[in-house]
């Protein structure tokens, strides 16, 4: 069984916004364990100096986002909380939204402009996978390689039980 290692595929852009009281931060990738650590470093630098009113994160091209990533979100909104600094999440990606709408959290962490699942959008079309190779190929190849180990599982399990049955291995009837 091969594995990959975990992809480090989350860009953060800040974008120049009018009026400069306010910082757009282009979040585009994975939000996973691997990368919240990006996310979180963005926000907090985006409130140093203390002139910061309002932190917008543009969520359009947030390909995934899991457990971990849901928390770094709210993580940041307490943040933003704590510091006095508004924060609104702008144009979430389809896959986030039904994440978030799951979870009961898209009331809490703000969300800007109209919420859409429309299946041409980022995030569900195409991921943007940048691992190695297409994540289909890889995501049928790992089910395989399961099957596989499963298979092997239940053989071991069966020879386990004959020798306990009959006291005896094949190795010692050879």
């Amino acid at each position: 069984m091969t594995f990959f290692p975990a992809p480090n595929d989350l860009d953060i852009d800040r974008i120049a916004t009018t009026p400069e009281r306010q910082v757009r931060l282009r979040v585009r990738g994975d939000l996973d364990r691997h990368t919240t650590h990006l996310l979180m470093t963005a926000v907090a630098d985006a409130f140093a100096g203390g002139t910061v009113a309002e932190v917008e994160l543009d969520l359009a091209g947030l390909t995934f986002i899991d457990a971990v990533g849901v928390r770094c979100l709210l993580a940041c909104r307490e943040a933003a909380d704590a510091a006095g600094v508004a924060m609104v999440l702008c144009d979430p990606a389809p896959t986030v939204v039904r994440v978030l709408q799951a979870m009961g959290l898209l009331a809490r962490l703000g969300v800007a402009g109209p919420v859409t699942e429309e299946p041409g959008r980022a995030g569900t079309a195409s991921t943007g996978h940048h691992g190695p190779g297409d994540w289909r190929e890889w995501s049928q190849r790992v089910r395989r390689e399961a099957a596989e180990t499963r298979l092997r599982a239940r053989d071991a399990v069966e020879r386990s039980r004959a020798i306990r049955q009959t006291g005896t291995s094949d190795a010692e009837d050879r």
